[in-house]
């Protein structure tokens, strides 16, 4: 019986309800179960709620500049997701921004040139890129402006050793990456240098996807 038919049908026998309890005592003793299961239920949606409001969505960023995808008909976007859930990270509260729509160096459009290169520019100054890959002459036009973070300061030497490096001012700041997934997947065919925003606002998530890129 739901507890307002039972309400309703009390009402229509006033004689059944002891004169000194009155209605809400009834009420109270009758459907005690009853209102302490919806109240129960109702805090639980609160709090339910009150959790979901609070938790807290990251925004990771990847910027691509000068990829393949503007010749090849498919790329695969999800390769920086795998490299994420592939070291443990729960990408529930986790957005995973792959911008690969930015082109610079063709067809001589220098009009074209300036205004990519303003967009990338803001998308750094907004805290919009995490982790930057570009061909090395585009690579360098952001790192000479203090772009990106030291390497040796993220990286174990034994790996910087490894690999090609990008520097400025003697500070290794991007790395030649190896043929690998981030090729296969079809963003790049030649070598490409990678690095982290100097204000990345994702340090952890970024230099799981760097040390990604070199594991491969």
């Amino acid at each position: 019986m739901k507890i307002f038919d039972g309400i309703k049908k009390d009402k229509e026998m006033p004689g059944d309800i002891p004169a000194k309890k009155g209605m809400i005592g009834y009420i109270l003793e009758r459907y005690s179960v009853t209102i302490f299961t919806a109240l129960l239920a109702v805090c639980f949606l609160f709090a339910g709620m009150t959790r979901f409001i609070s938790r807290k969505t990251e925004h990771v960023y990847v910027v691509l500049l000068n990829n393949s995808k503007w010749y090849y008909q498919e790329v695969d976007s999800d390769v920086f997701d795998t490299f994420l859930k592939e070291n443990g990270v729960d990408m529930t509260d986790i957005i995973l921004h792959v911008n690969d729509e930015l082109f610079m160096g063709y067809h001589n459009r220098t009009d074209q040139d300036d205004s990519v290169r303003q967009t990338v520019t803001s998308l750094f100054f907004l805290n919009k890129v995490d982790v930057f890959l570009a061909d090395e002459e585009h690579y360098g036009l952001f790192a000479k402006d203090g772009a990106f973070q030291n390497l040796s300061e993220v990286l174990e030497p034994e790996i910087l050793n490894r690999f090609e490096l990008y520097y400025v001012d003697e500070n290794p700041v991007g790395v030649v990456l190896p043929f690998g997934r981030v090729h296969m997947a079809g963003y790049y065919d030649d070598d490409v240098v990678a690095g982290i925003a100097v204000n990345s606002l994702n340090d952890a998530y970024a230099e799981i996807i760097l040390r990604s890129l070199l594991d491969d």
